[in-house]
């Protein structure tokens, strides 16, 4: 076996959180830190938007009702300008459903999940899964 094969390189994604809860976005950032990911915050879209210029993200993981710009508008937005980001849904409204336009842009239920969550290791293992597809460019 090659020295390749015996010891891979785990890539961990470079993820940004925009939450304006404070307390939510913490606490997802440490449980992902905590497993090697790169983790930035933000807490509204003027933010969100300037730090997807000056890093290079694998992912976003975005809460639907912030101030000023709500998340599924941000989601649009920066898919024009950063379209090798990849996007999940962090909401606590229930009822959300995506629109057609996050479904044009390749969003699934897949990439929506309701707070709270029980297990943050599902954000995480889906932030992986969407890493892996962050290769091509």
């Amino acid at each position: 076996m090659s020295e390749k094969e015996e010891s891979p390189v785990q890539k961990f994604p470079h993820v940004l959180i925009v939450d304006d809860d404070k307390g939510v976005s913490r606490s997802l950032a440490a449980f992902l830190e905590d497993r090697d990911f790169e983790v930035k915050t933000a807490e509204n879209a003027e933010i969100a938007l300037h730090l997807m210029k000056d890093f290079r993200f694998h992912a976003a993981v975005i809460d639907l009702r912030l101030p000023g710009m709500s998340g599924d508008m941000i989601i649009l937005k920066a898919h024009v300008l950063f379209p090798h980001i990849r996007f999940l849904v962090y909401t606590g409204s229930s009822a959300f459903q995506l629109s057609e336009e996050l479904q044009q842009i390749g969003m699934t239920s897949e990439h929506v999940f309701i707070k709270p969550l029980s297990d943050l290791s599902i954000i995480a293992d889906t932030l992986f899964n969407l890493a892996d597809h962050y290769e091509s460019i």
